[in-house]
């Protein structure tokens, strides 16, 4: 018996041509299949090593049903139509395995895995011509869709579904925007929704987390808004004091500034952070989140009233526990920084919550639980107040339940004047000027344990009047408004305090006029004229009724004042001035002499002639030597010498030095001075003065001689 083996043959049509099966020829005689006189009554499959017969016997070529598994390496069908192929719930398959297509009894095609490239493939083979239906299509590459594309039908595997690949419903007019995509970019705005929490990295640096949302590429309002993410950031350095606003850039690099506004379409703020000498003290996200904001509303009302109070829900107002503890407490509330909301817990300094205290030179106190009571801010510096004194303390509060305190920066005679002064502007922590919110002002006496609290929210810190005449400062006994009677005058008494005085005895004061009579007076001031005690005021009261006349001053309007006895300095000294501020000129003892010769000028050293006149010195000889008088006058005739002082000469240039380097010795050159000591044999050395600067000497001539041998 001869078997048909379907392994790797080619199986042609039953039309009367032969086939080679197995390396044999075979031939169709009617129906049969015959090699020669051989006749083909079975057919089988080949796994390898064995043929095992199919089932049915000799096979009708209508209707071919293979069981088990056949390998056929290519399957032609020609010529007419010889029946359909049964596939039993099996499966078309390249290894004989349960994959590849299936085709159920409704004639549904299910693919179960990937398409190769020979088949459809994401974006390159397609469905050309006629209706697809009913087709099940397992996974895809991508997870990819089929779309159709052109006027000829044709389905292509895409790899993903755009957001301008999906209509949105329109209306008449033929709008343009048409596509999920342009709706984005009409109507969404650059924020993140996940992420970019702020948190210390420790040493003055800032740790910014990971995150998403939508920003566009180009600072453009229009252009296509993308879902981004960032990466985490750790270590990013914050300049010292100052507050910092966070960004992040659509490449995703974050970045810091302390403009607050520079936020733009490709550019989102994430949150706020503060750093106070090189540590980071606050740190809170702000910026626009999707969620709580639609375009640009939530950046509209950040930048048009900062930070708020919500005025619906209330709370944040101050309170105190009145006693000696000076307790600050704060009833709950909800800030609101733009759109973002900030609840504030309740807040007790009687438990564990704590304020920050503020001067104009930095922080004061990082903990405190009480209000202090007995100093204010004197230009940076806590001094303690005058008995009865006012002062005022100021409360900020920051959005993410921070407390700060600021102190007043005076002290005033009066509640009313404290009530007066305005808030702090200047000196201030940039947290105060840029992340919080005035909350309170506490007005307090010295010592006292309770203060007056006015809350920032009900009531305006305008200045109060002043009432009481005794509250005016700066104000003159003799400026506009003030008015006295004629038994009254205005004075102070030994503390300082204004008082007023009634005047007692006999007479008239008349402030206007001329007083006419006097009695009973201790002292007086000048008397130009008239009678003392009933005698006339002249030599008898003074030693020159010209003098008396004259009215002088003080001594610095007599060019040539005169003693009338000796000058007793009453244990006091005479003071000079060392550094004369004009060239030259001097301070010290002067006398008046004659001189004969003086070619050098101010400074020139002179000695004593046999005549008693003065001529130029120098050290050459011991004829024209010593130095006894500086000139501070120039010519001849009678000059003003210096005996001992301080003299001034720019054209000087001496150089300060220690000890004997300071000394100035008389020069071999005719009437000059040195700081070198002669040295040529028969030179007289002697020491004139001493270095005070540059173009200053004190003349203090030696008369203690040496001659060079």
């Amino acid at each position: 018996m001869k078997k048909l083996i379907l392994a790797s043959v080619v199986l042609f049509a039953l039309i009367g041509s032969a086939s080679a099966v197995g390396g044999v020829e075979w031939n169709q005689v009617g129906t049969e299949y015959r090699a020669g006189s051989a006749i083909a009554t079975d057919f089988c499959t080949f796994n390898g090593s064995s043929c095992a017969a199919m089932a049915g016997g000799s096979p009708s070529f209508a209707d071919l049903t293979v069981t088990g598994t056949a390998t056929i390496n290519t399957l032609i069908i020609d010529g007419a139509a010889v029946g359909n192929i049964q596939l039993n719930d099996n499966w078309l398959s390249n290894d004989g395995g349960d994959e590849g297509i299936s085709i159920d009894n409704a004639g549904v095609v299910t693919a179960s895995s990937t398409f190769s490239a020979t088949t459809l493939t994401d974006g390159t083979a397609s469905l050309v011509g006629g209706s697809l239906t009913g087709v099940k299509l397992g996974s895809l590459t991508n997870n990819g869709f089929v779309k159709t594309s052109g006027s000829d039908g044709t389905l292509s595997i895409q790899a993903a579904i755009g957001a301008d690949e999906v209509s949105i419903a329109t209306g008449g007019g033929s709008p343009t925007v048409d596509q999920v995509q342009e709706y984005l970019d009409n109507t969404g705005s650059s924020g993140f929704f996940l992420g970019g929490a702020l948190s210390d990295g420790g040493a003055g640096t800032l740790d910014v987390a990971a995150g998403s949302g939508f920003i566009r590429t180009t600072n453009d309002d229009n252009a296509e808004l993308q879902s981004f993410k960032w990466s985490a950031s750790a270590g990013i350095a914050v300049a010292d004091d100052t507050t910092q606003y966070v960004y992040v850039d659509d490449a995703g690099a974050i970045s810091l500034s302390t403009n607050e506004f520079l936020e733009a379409p490709d550019l989102i703020q994430i949150g706020v952070v503060t750093d106070e000498s090189a540590a980071i003290v606050s740190t809170f996200s702000l910026g626009v989140r999707l969620e709580e904001s639609i375009g640009q509303a939530g950046r509209f009302i950040r930048r048009v009233h900062g930070i708020i109070r919500d005025a619906r829900k209330g709370g944040l107002i101050f309170g105190q526990s009145g006693d000696a503890n000076r307790d600050v407490s704060i009833t709950a509330g909800t800030l609101w920084w733009g759109r973002t909301e900030y609840p504030f817990s309740s807040f007790d300094t009687s438990g564990a919550d704590t304020f920050q205290t503020y001067s104009a030179s930095g922080q004061e106190n990082a903990v405190a639980s009480q209000f202090p009571n007995e100093q204010f801010d004197s230009s940076g510096t806590l001094t303690t107040m005058a008995n009865n004194k006012w002062a005022n303390l100021f409360f900020f509060i920051i959005p993410d339940n921070g407390v700060v305190m600021v102190y007043g920066r005076s002290e005033f005679n009066s509640q009313a004047l404290a009530e007066g002064e305005g808030v702090p502007s200047t000196s201030l922590p940039t947290k105060v000027t840029e992340t919080s919110i005035l909350a309170a002002r506490f007005v307090f006496q010295k010592s006292s344990n309770t203060a007056v609290i006015s809350s920032a929210f009900d009531t305006l810190f305008a200045n109060a009047g002043v009432t009481d005449h005794s509250n005016l400062s700066t104000l003159a006994w003799t400026s506009a408004g003030h008015t006295g009677t004629a038994s009254n005058l205005a004075g102070f008494d030994g503390a300082g305090a204004a008082s007023e005085y009634t005047l007692s005895g006999t007479g008239t004061v008349i402030p206007t006029t001329a007083v006419t009579t006097l009695s009973s007076l201790v002292s007086i001031g000048t008397i130009t004229t008239g009678v003392w005690n009933g005698t006339a005021i002249g030599d008898t009261y003074i030693s020159s009724a010209t003098a008396w006349n004259a009215k002088m001053d003080d001594v610095v309007d007599d060019t040539t004042p005169q003693l009338g006895g000796d000058l007793d300095l009453n244990q006091f000294n005479i003071e000079l001035d060392r550094t004369p501020t004009v060239d030259d000129t001097g301070n010290g003892f002067t006398t008046s002499v004659t001189v004969d010769t003086n070619a050098f000028g101010i400074g020139a050293c002179l000695v004593m002639a046999t005549d008693g006149n003065f001529d130029t010195a120098d050290a050459s000889a011991s004829t024209t030597a010593p130095c006894q008088v500086m000139a501070v006058e120039t010519g001849t005739g009678t000059k003003k010498v210096m005996l001992q002082g301080f003299v001034r000469n720019d054209g000087w240039a001496w150089t300060l030095g220690t000890g004997v380097s300071n000394f100035v010795y008389l020069s071999e050159t005719l009437g000059e001075i040195t700081q070198t000591a002669p040295t040529t044999s028969g030179a007289q050395v002697q020491i004139v003065g001493r270095i005070i600067s540059a173009d200053v000497i004190y003349f203090d001539p030696d008369f203690t001689i040496v001659e060079i041998s």
